[in-house]
């Protein structure tokens, strides 16, 4: 990395670009440019422009299971704290589930089952009771279902996290540069075989001893060569407008994780929104977006499954 006042620009405000623009700052980088196309942050051209994320360390890889902790204790901070809810963590499967979905759910609770950190704070889920234990409003019989439950995970109110990051950013001195013209790098300049900085859609160039993309799929139209190994994919998600008073029902109601069917989360209490996903991704092929074929039919959910 350069000198600490020397020019670092960042491309990206989103949960990466801050990140590591949090991460600068607080090691005594002085001289960072935060720079996005978006008009404000949280910017809508990120990944993490939603309600909500799960938090939760259940990785098959033991190294992210230990970064997923390193994290869950950051979100436990003053800076992260109003955006992080420990509403523990339901990982299930119905009935019907395919090998694959069973398959997930077992290594998931393989990476953590053992876990010191974890060891006392698993709870098995094998009959409908014992899911309405840890969750009260599901009412469906929920024959077949059988699962865990996560009590130290829960999820991020994601864009609100941004959004205070930025803020947090902006009040120690990190520039942000943002906007359709101003703020979208078309173009990586470079020297020597270095890239020494960037030209904005505006035309104006900017100087620095240290560019950071941090754009995800995005960067591929800046190089090129990333097009072969990073994909973008999308999921199908549904946000349903709810009444106060069904709003209230669903407080706390943990995070909870259909390996076969979705996953949902809380409402959220602002805006009443109650966000749900169905287990499906699509991805990017031959520049098209296409989905799995015959998920349909797999996934309908019979009416006396119905979680609520």
């Amino acid at each position: 990395m350069a000198h600490k006042n020397s020019p670092v620009l960042i491309l990206g405000a989103g949960a990466w670009g801050l990140s590591t623009a949090l991460h600068l700052n607080q090691e005594g980088y002085s001289n960072i440019t935060v720079f996005d196309r978006a008009d404000a942050i949280p910017s809508r051209y990120s990944a993490a422009y939603d309600l909500n994320k799960i938090v939760r360390a259940e990785y098959e890889d033991p190294f992210y299971t230990e970064l997923a902790l390193e994290a869950i204790r950051g979100w436990k901070t003053p800076l992260f704290g109003p955006y992080f809810h420990q509403t523990g963590y339901i990982v299930a499967t119905t009935g019907r589930a395919p090998p694959k979905a069973t398959h997930h759910l077992n290594k998931a609770l393989e990476s953590i089952a053992t876990h010191p950190v974890f060891s006392s704070e698993i709870r098995s889920l094998k009959s409908g009771n014992e899911f309405r234990d840890v969750a009260w409003q599901f009412t469906g019989p929920l024959n077949g279902f059988t699962g865990y439950f996560n009590r130290l995970a829960g999820y991020a109110h994601s864009s609100d996290a941004m959004k205070g990051v930025w803020s947090y950013l902006a009040a120690k001195g990190v520039k942000f540069v943002l906007g359709e013209s101003r703020g979208r790098v078309a173009e990586l300049l470079y020297s020597g075989g270095r890239c020494t900085g960037v030209r904005t859609a505006d035309g104006q160039t900017h100087s620095a001893s240290t560019v950071i993309v941090a754009l995800g799929a995005w960067a591929a139209s800046l190089l090129p060569s990333l097009g072969q190994s990073v994909v973008a994919r999308c999921w199908s998600v549904a946000h349903v407008q709810l009444t106060k008073a069904e709003c209230d029902y669903l407080r706390f109601i943990p995070t909870t994780n259909i390996r076969d069917l979705g996953f949902f989360f809380e409402p959220d209490p602002e805006t009443r929104l109650f966000k749900i996903y169905t287990s499906v991704y699509m991805s990017r092929a031959d520049g098209r977006m296409v989905i799995e074929k015959g998920w349909a039919e797999r996934h309908r959910l019979p009416s006396q499954d119905i979680i609520g």
